[in-house]
């Protein structure tokens, strides 16, 4: 009945299922990877990660300016 409304074949409909299927749990590892990095991390909240970038381009600059110039 889908198949008919959609004007398709199951076929496609089954793969088009698949590939939802395959994405999703890409992105369920990509979460999963996300939330054990941040606790990892000790990262809460969005204010955590500002701080974390902030503190990462801190060390930036200053490893820069310690960098023997070159010419």
């Amino acid at each position: 009945a889908l198949a008919k409304q959609e004007n398709r074949t199951m076929s496609e409909l089954m793969r088009e299922a698949l590939r939802r299927y395959q994405r999703e749990r890409h992105w369920e590892k990509i979460r999963s990877y996300g939330t054990m990095a941040a606790e990892i991390a000790g990262v809460k909240n969005e204010e955590d990660v500002v701080n974390l970038i902030h503190e990462f381009r801190r060390e930036q600059r200053r490893d820069q300016t310690k960098a023997p110039q070159e010419g």
